[in-house]
């Protein structure tokens, strides 16, 4: 699971400095860098802080690093078997879906009033708002590889 440091530190009860200090300190990589978040691989993460005896329950940090191997394990199960698609297929896919979909919206106002010359200008601007906010809705979609 990717976390960030903020998420590290409620998870250990460690201060966001501390754990900071601990990730550079071992040279653990950011696993992802998302302008203003930095991801890391939980499983190294939470070793790291471990060895760094962050936590002063180490049962809890132990079993915590546990679970994230089994998840992360899982994870690579899933992806191996075809169950899960990684995030840059599912955007290429929501990439290409949408340029499709994209004219067709755009081209439904003139049809609608070739079909139906009764309309009037004010019906043709509903359906312009209406497609303005699908299209909207549509390119602020992301896909997330947080769970």
């Amino acid at each position: 699971m990717r976390v960030t440091y903020n998420q590290l530190s409620e998870m250990t009860g460690k201060t966001y400095r501390t754990i900071k200090k601990y990730l550079d300190s071992a040279g653990v990589n950011p696993i992802a860098d998302e302008g203003n978040k930095i991801f890391f691989d939980s499983v190294d993460a939470l070793e790291c802080i471990y060895t760094h005896k962050a936590s002063c329950d180490t049962g809890n940090i132990i079993e915590m690093i546990d679970e994230e191997k089994h998840r992360k394990l899982k994870r690579e199960n899933d992806e191996a078997d075809n169950l899960v698609a990684p995030v840059s297929m599912l955007s290429d896919a929501m990439i290409k879906a949408f340029s499709q979909i994209l004219p067709i919206m755009d081209s439904l106002p003139v049809e609608m009033k070739r079909k139906n010359p009764q309309l009037t200008g004010h019906d043709i601007q509903l359906a312009k708002k209406a497609i303005a906010k699908c299209r909207n809705a549509m390119a602020a979609a992301k896909i997330s590889a947080d769970e």
